[in-house]
């Protein structure tokens, strides 16, 4: 387990030095490190262990990642702008400018996610226009974003021995790039991520479906038809006769999970199970060829239960 643990660690630090060393992107190198990482190779009992500890470290690298640009940014902002109001004019064409590319950055996610929509029908999996606008909008930018923007002021250290007139060129750049950066990630956090919740409400991707009601209501019933044919053996158990029965119907009571429980009959219409036949008042049953044997007997009892 340790060195399971530990070896997807060491490559990683060893492959930012050496994409670092090459001259290239250290954290997008750690990217697709974790992208073709073989996941097929660490042992199955491990995989419970190894996700919740890169879990830990992740979330410990966002914090830091954060906490460190919010300081950074705290110091380019005092640095620039004093309590007289001077440069509050660059400070706004900044917000600006991180606003503009915002609203760019979410169109070029849109377009690309669009030119894809072929490729992605070719392989069997059609994308519905409200999952394109969700995956547009549920784009968020974070850690990785500023961890690239992070690695300019390593760079800035490293231009020193060249002419004051580049090194002031290239600080004004990396910490324009900086500030743009962290205003876009606030701007996805804070709107996006709040919002895109409504966004599924509205587009009425999180409505339960008619047969996911229908499941439900027939897996509820065979649990508790299941329970109380348990209850009726046990009821007569030497052993168990002292036992309070209606507390134990009451604690193994199920409930229904979704908010809204819609009546048997109107599912079964909806689905196209039931078809009233109105002048001899009885109730067909129509059976799709996907369904389950054990489903279609159980739609079938309920209907008959219906009927009588």
């Amino acid at each position: 387990m340790l060195v399971e643990v530990s070896l997807p660690l060491i490559i990683c630090y060893l492959s930012y030095y050496v994409s670092e060393t090459f001259k290239s992107s250290g954290v997008l190198t750690c990217v697709c490190f974790g992208i073709f990482l073989d996941r097929q190779s660490i042992c199955p009992d491990n995989h419970d262990f190894l996700h919740k500890f890169f879990q830990m470290l992740a979330y410990l690298a966002n914090v830091m990642v954060f906490l460190i640009v919010g300081i950074l940014c705290y110091e380019l902002f005092e640095s620039k702008y004093n309590t007289n109001g001077e440069g509050i004019d660059s400070l706004l064409s900044q917000i600006g400018r991180g606003i503009i590319f915002y609203i760019v950055i979410t169109i070029i996610r849109f377009v690309s996610i669009c030119s894809m929509k072929p490729f992605m029908s070719k392989q069997s999996m059609k994308v519905s226009m409200n999952e394109v606008l969700v995956m547009t909008w549920g784009g968020l930018r974070g850690a990785v974003s500023l961890a690239l923007a992070l690695t300019l002021m390593t760079k800035k250290t490293n231009t020193q021995s060249h002419r004051s007139s580049d090194l002031d060129l290239f600080t004004k750049a990396s910490d324009e790039i900086i500030i743009v950066t962290t205003i876009i990630v606030a701007m996805t956090l804070f709107l996006n991520a709040t919002t895109v919740k409504s966004l599924l409400e509205r587009l009425g991707m999180l409505d339960i479906s008619n047969s996911k009601h229908m499941t439900m209501k027939v897996a509820i019933s065979n649990l508790t038809d299941n329970r109380d044919r348990a209850i009726g053996v046990y009821r007569y158990d030497p052993f168990l006769s002292d036992s309070y029965w209606p507390m134990v119907i009451e604690k193994t009571d199920l409930m229904y999970p979704y908010k809204k429980a819609p009546a048997d009959e109107v599912l079964l219409q909806q689905l196209g199970l039931l078809e009233e036949e109105t002048h001899a008042g009885t109730i067909v049953v129509h059976q799709p060829k996907e369904m389950t044997d054990q489903l279609k007997n159980d739609m079938i009892l309920r209907a008959l239960n219906l009927s009588s």
